[in-house]
């Protein structure tokens, strides 16, 4: 097992070339520092399925960092250590079956001062304080100490530098049990880069070829040999999985097999005529849809052929071949297939992208299928910790992922929760009758999919072969419906890990994402469909999530509309953000069917509710490994279409607990806020959270105490107001993300442009580093317009700037594409370039900020004709009935504005725009007619 440890300066070759001729099956672990990269340039699709990539990155220096590169085979975590100025640090902890291995990789500038070295001393220290008696530790670096001289390396003693005044540091080391046995000098008799150990007999440290050249003459390419590494209790087998390869099925014998099925009415227990219906269909795959071999890892070289695929293996046994024998002519072997597979390598790339290039228009999935390759970082760490357990086993890791999301249920729900009755229902709710015209709309409606759930039925049979099922499907779900049963077999579930922020290799930091089976999906959209339109009266108008009309935007434009008005009043508002924890897991059964009941369900329809909310069951995929079997005691399926309908139906009442205050929800997320005059007024804020908090009491529905937040939003300074849950004070913040979007006390949204245009330009690196293989201004457009224009529009209706300055900064990214994008035009720089608005029209963009103006006024638009349900905007629209005709006319009365705040304040705003607009277009024309006349008039 070796360790590769390079300082690379100035290295500008591909990382293509890099991973494909130098690294690949050469070393397990790689260590770089000073690279001089750029932080994206390890964010390598070809790099990162082989290596796990641990780094940190120079922020107000040139230069790339540190960074380890550890194979996939090795199990491996990143551990969290302090950073100190001035040190780029990085540690990793390497599992193994007798204990762990520590490694650390340093850069310190040079002529740093002593406490710099003092500091990373410290750092070494904690690390240190972690290693247990069967660990060992290695530290790597650059340390900058030229002059140290290096005498004598044994198990007990460390030299010591006679020149420089840096003994408190090799001190510290010494005093650890730390020794340095690097002795390869570079070209000028240096020590640059040094080795710390703690067992010297375990490690040997030689001179070896560099991965790129020309090598950097201060910096030779070392390699760490690891006798202990041998002991790793690494997985390096490769889970195989047989699945159905509907790619390649033929339909055609299936649907005639079909055709000739004559189905029984499925009139009778609906547990069995389930399962006879879905072993029909499993029948018929088994004789007409062929079974591949998924492995473990799939390849993300999209461009590899065949021949490209085999002269990379016999490229492989050539280097070990030479690795064993050291023999010239093996190299000679290995050097001429390392030339030919770069060249044929190249050729496939470059014929890969002309496809895909060529193809954008009439297949946009290859186009979108290319560009999410590039986005997509590495797969799942090769070992991963839950609690204090880590693991490299594939299907260990799949129960402990198991564990992890059976601790966010609720424990079983208890049978019986006493409720208040009602004399009379507020409505009556029926269990739908289904007809065989609503199973086939929906059955022509489904994407085709060629995944399938527990079921093992895709989505793309259902649609394929939709005149032959139909019936029978019509006949199971009425069936379902009258017994008030939903059948088992539709009850299972796969739950696929998605990392969410933090250290990939903890298992906390992941969330589950449920995969549902076909049938029940289309099951259950049919059932929503059908009580959507009777339930939407009964859903609180505060509530702004999963409903038709209403959004994010409807939601953040009331708060701030209310805001503004106590705003022009004088008035202050204060706001709660609440956050419950895992409130879609944690929904009480018996608490969601007593409220059901309240509102009107019929018992048979009740019934079937219960029956589709009890004994569901999940199963864990990691790696297409499966974890045992989790029972769900609470929640509403996430992934379904019912699920969150039976939420909005749990979550509704909380509105009539608050009385004093105002409240606005987006599905689970609540906020409460008040606007007052009085300190007297501000206490009845923090008896509605009381009146809040209690209700999750009853509701058995907790809150985060951690993320809940408050703010206080006034245009003076404030005395600030603490409120509290319980015991637990709440945190005043001066910012807060709410539903995407950066609030602060003024309502200037400084911040939020500042944040939106960090994100653009993050993703406009992406655009520009990865359609440099098109050379196409047309093809980077559908790129900017699809990956970086929607982070600069989102929820623009809100917090559209009012300042020029800071709509220049939103501008200024996409004159940065601009530039990018007409590169290949090759203007000379002496010349004049056209100005900014000549330079949009010839790729047909339009200015960010006119697109900001036109998104205002469709926003009315659909307010007004009633696409946009909003009863609180709609009663500030006031039209305009003028006295007499003119010329300029106004349909819109907007009242005067004393400030510039008054006549920014968004809906105000947008209104202004309308008018100025307005005879332009007709309320009648279409959205798309709307748009296009509103741009041209902006762009002219």
């Amino acid at each position: 097992m070796i360790i590769y440890y390079q300082n690379v300066r100035g290295l500008n070759t591909k990382l293509t070339d890099l991973y494909l001729n130098s690294i690949h099956c050469n070393f397990k672990i790689i260590a770089f520092t000073e690279t001089w990269l750029k932080p994206h340039i390890f964010d390598n699709e070809i790099f990162n399925s082989e290596f796990e990539i641990f780094r940190y990155d120079r922020l107000n220096r040139k230069g790339g960092g540190v960074l380890f590169a550890v194979h996939s085979s090795i199990p491996s975590e990143e551990v969290d250590v302090p950073h100190a100025d001035f040190i780029e640090f990085k540690c990793i902890r390497i599992c193994a079956n007798s204990g762990h291995i520590y490694l650390t990789l340093s850069y310190i500038p040079p002529h740093s001062d002593i406490s710099v070295y003092m500091q990373h001393a410290s750092l070494i220290s904690n690390v240190f304080s972690m290693v247990n008696d069967t660990d060992s530790m290695i530290v790597l670096g650059d340390f900058n100490l030229p002059c140290v001289s290096w005498k004598s390396i044994d198990d007990h003693t460390i030299p010591i530098s006679t020149r420089l005044c840096f003994n408190e540091f090799l001190d510290e080391m010494s005093e650890l049990g730390l020794n340095q046995i690097n002795l390869i000098s570079n070209e000028f008799g240096k020590l640059l880069d040094l080795v710390y150990v703690d067992n010297a007999s375990m490690f040997s440290v030689v001179r070896c070829d560099p991965l790129v050249r020309p090598e950097d003459t201060y910096h030779p390419a070392l390699e760490i040999n690891i006798e202990i590494i041998a002991n790793f209790a690494y997985n390096n087998t490769q889970d195989l999985c047989f699945r159905f390869n509907f790619a390649k099925a033929n339909f055609k014998k299936i649907n005639y097999e079909l055709s000739k099925i004559t189905w029984p009415d499925y009139s009778g227990n609906i547990e069995f005529s389930a399962s006879h219906f879905n072993e029909t269909i499993v029948n018929l795959f088994e004789k007409y849809v062929p079974k591949c071999v998924v492995t473990q890892k799939i390849s993300s070289n999209l461009w590899f052929s065949k021949e490209l695929c085999k002269l990379k293996n016999r490229k492989s046994r050539a280097f070990k071949l030479f690795k064993k024998t050291g023999l010239v002519a093996n190299y000679s072997k290995y050097s001429k297939l390392r030339r030919q597979f770069a060249e044929l390598n190249k050729i496939c790339y470059n014929n890969y992208i002309n496809k895909v290039k060529n193809n954008i228009i009439r297949n946009p999935k290859l186009f979108y299928g290319f560009v999410n390759s590039k986005r997509r970082i590495s797969n799942f760490p090769s070992a991963m910790k839950y609690k204090s357990s880590m693991s490299s086993d594939n299907h260990t890791i799949s129960n402990m992922f198991a564990e992890f999301f059976r601790s966010n249920y609720s424990p079983k729900s208890p049978q019986n929760v006493p409720h208040q009755h009602k004399l009379c229902p507020i409505s009556v709710i029926n269990a739908p009758t289904i007809s065989e015209a609503d199973v086939l709309n929906q059955l022509n409606m489904l994407e085709q999919s060629y995944n399938y759930g527990p079921d093992m039925i895709p989505s793309c049979f259902l649609k394929k072969c939709a005149k032959y099922i139909y019936q029978p499907l019509t006949k199971l779900f009425n069936s379902s419906l009258m017994q008030g049963l939903f059948p088992s077999i539709w009850k299972k579930s796969f739950i696929i890990p998605l990392h969410k922020s933090g250290f990939r290799s903890s298992i906390e930091n992941y969330r589950g994402i449920a995969k549902l089976s076909a049938i029940p999906k289309l099951f259950e959209a049919i059932i929503t469909d059908d009580i959507t339109f009777r339930i939407s009266p009964l859903i609180s108008c505060s509530q702004h999530g999963f409903r038709k009309g209403k959004s994010t935007i409807t939601n953040l434009l009331e708060f701030v509309s209310h805001v503004s008005t106590g705003f022009r009043e004088n008035k202050n508002t204060d706001v709660i953000y609440t956050d419950f924890s895992k409130a879609f897991d944690k929904v009480n059964h018996s608490i969601l069917l007593n409220k059901l009941d309240l509102l009107g369900f019929q018992p048979i329809f009740l019934k079937w509710v219960a029956s589709y909310l009890s004994n569901r069951i999940q199963q864990v995929i990691f790696k297409d490994t499966f974890s045992d079997i989790i029972n769900v005691p609470s929640g509403v399926p996430q992934g379904s279409h019912l699920g969150p309908i039976l939420f909005l139906l749990f979550i509704n009442d909380i509105s009539s607990v608050v009385k004093f205050s105002k409240v606005l929800l987006y599905a689970d997320d609540v906020k409460l806020f008040k606007t007052y005059t009085s300190n007297s007024e501000r206490c009845q804020l923090q008896t509605d959270l009381n009146n809040l908090v209690s209700w999750c009491d009853r509701n058995d529905m907790p809150l985060n105490l951690k993320k809940c937040k408050t703010m206080c939003f006034s245009r003076r300074a404030v005395d600030p107001t603490s409120y509290a849950i319980q015991n637990f004070r709440l945190e005043q913040v001066c910012s807060f993300v709410d539903l995407g979007v950066t609030m602060d006390p003024k309502l200037n949204f400084n911040l939020h442009a500042s944040s939106t245009v960090f994100k653009a330009k993050g993703a406009l690196s992406f655009v520009k580093r990865w359609s440099k293989e098109f050379r196409d201004p047309l093809t980077t457009k559908i790129l900017f317009t699809s990956l970086v224009r929607p982070i600069l529009e989102y929820a623009s209706v809100v917090w559209n700037p009012s300042y020029q300055v800071h709509s220049d900064k939103l501008e200024s990214v996409q004159k940065q594409f601009l530039l990018f994008a007409l590169n290949h035009l090759h203007w000379d720089s002496s010349l004049n370039l056209p100005p900014y608005i000549n330079r949009l029209k010839l790729i047909n963009l339009p200015t960010l900020a006119s697109r900001r103006e036109m998104l205002g006024i469709i926003f009315l638009v659909k307010l007004m004709n009633g696409s946009v349900c909003s009863p609180s905007l709609l009663s500030d629209i006031n039209f305009n009935v003028p006295a007499r005709s003119t010329r300029q006319f106004r349909p819109l009365l907007l009242k005067f504005s004393r400030t510039n705040f008054e006549l920014n304040e968004p809906f105000r705003r947008i209104c202004h725009d309308f008018n100025s607009h307005s005879s332009t277009f007709d309320l009648t024309d279409s959205l798309f007619t709307i748009k296009k006349i509103i741009l041209s008039t902006l762009n002219k």
